[in-house]
This record gives structure tokens, C-alpha cells and sequence, in this order.
């Protein structure tokens, strides 16, 4: 890795430059007009600005004439003649020249923020990315460190807050801390993000997997980053994702597809003749396509198999959080791991998607992940169609396939009692009272009886109650009277969900209004007490005695 140091003894600032960047798969020129205390930046060819960090840099040289030229041999020419290379040309090199540079965007961040529910958590991370972004103006990189910090420090309170972990992401990005803004970054789902975090720290498992979810689940797909993740899984030899990528946006990335087409047919030496129209038309889009198709087939136990456990929302639980290792990346023929087999396993389906047909079973403490191919119970699998939340008794052995162990030969334990019966508590609704609630945490506490039940601002079905909670910060003083369900969590506990008001808020105050007024009488309406009198009797002259005089 080059220094500061390095680039003052050797290059000048106006001096044409090239960088070497990544992990050797990518590489820069222009003209340098900065070096920074962390970074330099790039004039480059088309007038666009670039800047890397001296941690993101293999090699830097004085480009000549003849590595100039080098660098822009076009590795289509000479294979077929010049008409059917006209359009693949401009898909080719745009796809290998593309380089993806992330920039700080504090007005992006403040827009995600306000969307956060929480007042008081709003006007503490807005103070953050103020102060994140005077800081990447004036360079204060001290100041940029105390703010990662201080976010994870927060993270760890809420580790379900996303725009926390972008605000750390984001910040540890320009501290250059690329570790811990990929977790941070891929966690809040800003998956390019994540990517360029990856790309920066030479992780090739990290780059497919936030790629993969780049161009899967992220809705703004850029356009530098899907070249270079596509870069990325023709040399790693599996296009899966970006065959399904094709098949969802072909028609609102039509023209980026197309680029990224051309580009991988050149890479077999396939040439096809093009129509004089564009690399997006409906003829060479359909060519393209099929000729993909045939000369990339996806393989088995593919990356999209792995990527496609996500939930309804975008997000990943987190029983089904995958990563992907290096074998997939480079060997994707390469057979199972040879260990032994244990069978029997008693455990409990807790999680399934019917539309993915995937699940997990808890069992010995560990999640283990099947497809609904490693059911061999015929009655099972009808009985997951029809009650996926049910929690089913099964056996299982351990096998394993590409990502590593998992659940197979799967069966029911005990067909006359083949799942957990409902607890009566769970199917009826119960009545309380808030007794607790934490603002910035987003959660309370309703007491029922002697029990006492934790819940969620996103377990409030009740939109009044929702925006009170929102809004104020006396909800445990009033003491809301509500109706809830419970919910037994994975580990075994309930919580109240479904949570609403027994009555309206107004109708709640105002009784408790009257009942203040009760028990503090008016100050026009007290009495001091008055106390006894004593009875006096008359004194009669037999009573009457002389006191003896004192001597």
C-alpha cells in the first residue's frame, strides 16, 4: 500500500497519473490535483472527479504513451469483422472501465432520518450528521472517528435501528474503517454501499454477497456498481444472480443490461450480428439474451439460491443470514465436504416460507437451514402449506451442501402429535394497562394482573395510541387501559402484540381528570377540625379546700 509519503517523493500535483486499485482488478488514470492527509483525488479523462484513500492502492505510476495505449486495447478487435463490433464495442468498454465511487451525501441521510419515528432519536442523529458532514468538509478525521464511535455505542442499545447503522456505516467510510461499514452499511440495507466497503477492503466473499443483494433486493440500482459486480461473477464463474437481475428489470435497465450482455459474449469470443438500431432493442436484447443463456448456464447450488432467503419486507431474518465463501466464488463445481453423518436429530420447525419452500429447525441451540427437497415425510409437507407458523416435532440428519451443514432427510417425530399445541394463552385477547414506556428505545411494558408484558411501537395496531406514543412522553403516567394478544418468541417468551385501545385516549383522560378532582377536594370546601369540648362542672363549697400556706 502506498503512503502519502510516497506519492510527494514521486508524482506532482497536474501530473498525469495511474493508480492501481483493489484488489488489482481495477485501475484508474487522470490527472492528480489533490494529495490529502488520507487521500488523493483524480482528475480523470471525462472530466469527472475521483478520490481513493492511500489503504485502496496496489501501485501508482507516470503513464507513457505505450501503456496508455495498452490500457485501451479493445479486446473485441481482430475476432470478426468491424460491422457486427460497432454496437458491442460501446458495451464492452463501458463495462470494463466502470468504477463505482461512493460519496458522502448528508442530505440523503437527514431524508432517511426523518422518516424515523422517534423525536428524540431524530434530533440526536441529525446533531451526528451535522457534525459528520463539517467534519468531511474541514477533513477532521479525529472528529470522524469519535462519531463511529459514538454510533456504535448507540447500535449496541438498538441494534434494529437502520438509520443508526447507516450514520455509522457512513461515517466509518470516511474514516476508512471499511470493515465496519460493511457490516454496518449491509445491516441498514444500503447494499452498494456495502459493496464499495467490500470492494475497498479486497473481500471477494463480501463483494458477491452485497452485490447479490444490490441488484436483487436494492430498489436504486447504479449503474458503475452492476458493471463492476458483474465483472466480478464472470470471474468467479456464476452469473445467477445477474440472470435473474436480467429477467426482473429488463425493462427499466434495458440499456444497462445490454452493455453488460456485450461484454460478457466478448468474453467467450462470440460476436453476433447486431441490427444498426442500439444494444437495448427488442432484436438484439432477445439475441443477446438467448446467447447468454447458452454460453453461461447457472450452476448448481448457485448464489441465487443463497440470496433468495429474504423476507417480505426486503430484509433478512436473522436465522437466514448467508455468506458466501470463497469456494463458491472459484470453484463452483467443487463437491461436498466428506464428514460424517449424524442422524436422528430431534428439533423443532419454527421458521417457514411457503412461497420459497424454505425453514429452519432449532435444534442443539443452532438453526438448521432446509428446502422443502429435503422433506422425505410425505405428510409433512402438506401440513407446512397449510399452518407454516405451526411448530412441528421432526427428525432430521445432517448433510450438507455448498454453504455447509444443513438439515435433511426431514420427518415427522410423532405423526399422532406432530406439533406443539397453541397455548389457550395465545388465542385469546387480553386486557392491561401500559405501565412502562421508553421514548427513545421505542418499547414499554403492559401489566396484566401481577404480570408484566414487554412490547414494541411496532407491535401498536391502534393508530391513535401509535401517534400518542410518538408524540408524547407522559404514556406511563396515564396508565392506558388496552387489549392485546401474545406472542411467544423463539426462545420461548411472550410479548404483547396487536396492541390497542380498550377505550378512546379522550374518554381515558377525561375519567382520570374527574378522578384527580376526587380525591383533592376543592379549596373552597375543607373544614378544620374542631376539637372537643370539655365538660365543666360547678364547683360546690364542700369541694372547696384551702391550700396549706408554704412556709
Amino acid at each position: 500500500m502506498l503512503a502519502k509519503e510516497d506519492f510527494l517523493a514521486d508524482f506532482r500535483l497536474g501530473q498525469p497519473l495511474t493508480v492501481v486499485l483493489g484488489n488489482g482488478s481495477l485501475v484508474w488514470s487522470g490527472e492528480l490535483i489533490e494529495i490529502g492527509e488520507r487521500r488523493i483525488r483524480l482528475k480523470m479523462n471525462d472530466g469527472t472527479l475521483r478520490s481513493v484513500g492511500y489503504d485502496g492502492i496496489l501501485a501508482g505510476y507516470t503513464p507513457t504513451e505505450e501503456s496508455a495505449e495498452e490500457e485501451n486495447v479493445d479486446i473485441a478487435a481482430g475476432e470478426a469483422d468491424e460491422e457486427n463490433l460497432s454496437l458491442l464495442r460501446e458495451g464492452v468498454f463501458a463495462v470494463r472501465d466502470a468504477a463505482y465511487e461512493w460519496e458522502f451525501d448528508p442530505a440523503a441521510l437527514k431524508a432517511q432520518i426523518r422518516l424515523s419515528p422517534n423525536t428524540e432519536q431524530k434530533r440526536m442523529v441529525v446533531a451526528l450528521a451535522d457534525n459528520l458532514a463539517d467534519a468531511e468538509q474541514t477533513e477532521d478525521y479525529e472528529t470522524i472517528d469519535k462519531i463511529v464511535a459514538a454510533g456504535l455505542a448507540l447500535v449496541e442499545k438498538e441494534p434494529e435501528n437502520a438509520v443508526l447503522r447507516r450514520l455509522v456505516g457512513e461515517a466509518a467510510l470516511l474514516a476508512e474503517d471499511f470493515e465496519t461499514a460493511e457490516e454496518s452499511l449491509y445491516s441498514a440495507g444500503n447494499y452498494g454501499e456495502a459493496f464499495y466497503a467490500a470492494w475497498m477492503m479486497e473481500s471477494r466473499d463480501k463483494m458477491a454477497e452485497d452485490g447479490a443483494c444490490h441488484l436483487l433486493y436494492e430498489k436504486k440500482k447504479n449503474t458503475e456498481l452492476v458493471e463492476m459486480f458483474v465483472r466480478l461473477a464472470a470471474d468467479a464463474g456464476d452469473l445467477s444472480v445477474f440472470g435473474q437481475f436480467l429477467e426482473n428489470e429488463e425493462e427499466e435497465y434495458a440499456d444497462l443490461i445490454g452493455c453488460c450482455l456485450a461484454y460478457l459474449l466478448a468474453r467467450k469470443k462470440i460476436y453476433p450480428e447486431l441490427s444498426d438500431q442500439s444494444l437495448s432493442s427488442p432484436e438484439n436484447f432477445k439475441l443477446m439474451s438467448r446467447l447468454f443463456r447458452e454460453n453461461y448456464p447457472s450452476p448448481e447450488n448457485s448464489q441465487l439460491e443463497q440470496m433468495e432467503q429474504v423476507d417480505e419486507d426486503g430484509e433478512f431474518p436473522a436465522s437466514s443470514m448467508v455468506t458466501l465463501n470463497s469456494a463458491q466464488l472459484t470453484d463452483t463445481d467443487s463437491a461436498s465436504p466428506e464428514q460424517p453423518v449424524r442422524k436422528d436429530i430431534p428439533g423443532t420447525i419454527f421458521f417457514y416460507k411457503p412461497e420459497q419452500k424454505i425453514g429452519f429447525i432449532r435444534a442443539e441451540d443452532t438453526d438448521w437451514f432446509f428446502h422443502v427437497n429435503h422433506i422425505t415425510d410425505p405428510e409433512l409437507e402438506p401440513m407446512l402449506e397449510e399452518d407454516p407458523e405451526g411448530q412441528y416435532f421432526v427428525l432430521f440428519d445432517v448433510g450438507y451442501n455448498s454453504r455447509g451443514s444443513c438439515a435433511n432427510n426431514v420427518r415427522l417425530r410423532d405423526k399422532e402429535h406432530p406439533k406443539e399445541a397453541k397455548d389457550p394463552e395465545l388465542t385469546c385477547e387480553h386486557h392491561g394497562v401500559i405501565t412502562r414506556y421508553y421514548p427513545f428505545y421505542s418499547n414499554g411494558q403492559i401489566t396484566e394482573g401481577d404480570t408484566a408484558y414487554n412490547f414494541r411501537l411496532a407491535f401498536v395496531s391502534d393508530p391513535e395510541l401509535h401517534d400518542y406514543c410518538e408524540l408524547y412522553q407522559d404514556v406511563p403516567k396515564h396508565r392506558f387501559e388496552v387489549i392485546f394478544r401474545l406472542k411467544k418468541l423463539k426462545d420461548g417468551k411472550l410479548v404483547a402484540t396487536a396492541v390497542r385501545l380498550a377505550r378512546p385516549i379522550a374518554e381515558q383522560l377525561a375519567d382520570e381528570k374527574k378522578e384527580e378532582e376526587t380525591e383533592s377536594p376543592s379549596a373552597y370546601s375543607f373544614a378544620l377540625p374542631i376539637p372537643p369540648v370539655p365538660e365543666l362542672k360547678p364547683e360546690s363549697n364542700d369541694e372547696k379546700t384551702e391550700q396549706p400556706a408554704e412556709s
